[in-house]
């Protein structure tokens, strides 16, 4: 499923913050694209957009239980490449954001295993 379907899946624009969302904790396929300046191999996380564009929707997909995930599997295909489109099979986890003004539940998204990943 595409991004835009992942937020429509999981009733994210109508969950409160004190509310869990649907499919939490569900691991769910997933396609998207990642570029290598939105890939932070300190912090096992990386950045996963709707279309080949900045200004498209992204989420942050976590690194769990893996730490040399990012800079074995993913690194190597983002080197010569702008976006690139990948299919990744990821646990949904609620996650409250909070504003100045607001909160609200938010999408998280765990990975830990390299086989969950095709380019």
């Amino acid at each position: 499923m595409s991004l835009s379907e992942l937020f429509d899946y999981t009733n994210f624009y109508n969950t409160p913050c004190t509310g869990k969302l649907n499919h939490d904790e569900e691991n769910v396929v997933i396609t998207g694209y990642i570029k290598q300046g939105n890939t932070f191999l300190g912090e096992n996380r990386f950045l996963i957009f709707e279309n080949n564009t900045f200004l498209s929707r992204s989420l942050q997909v976590n690194i769990i239980n893996n730490s040399d995930l990012i800079s074995k599997k993913i690194y190597p295909a983002l080197i010569h490449s702008g976006f690139i489109k990948i299919t990744l099979r990821v646990r949904i986890i609620s996650k409250p954001i909070y504003t100045y003004f607001d909160s609200f539940m938010g999408i998280s998204l765990t990975l830990d295993n390299e086989k969950d990943i095709r380019f």
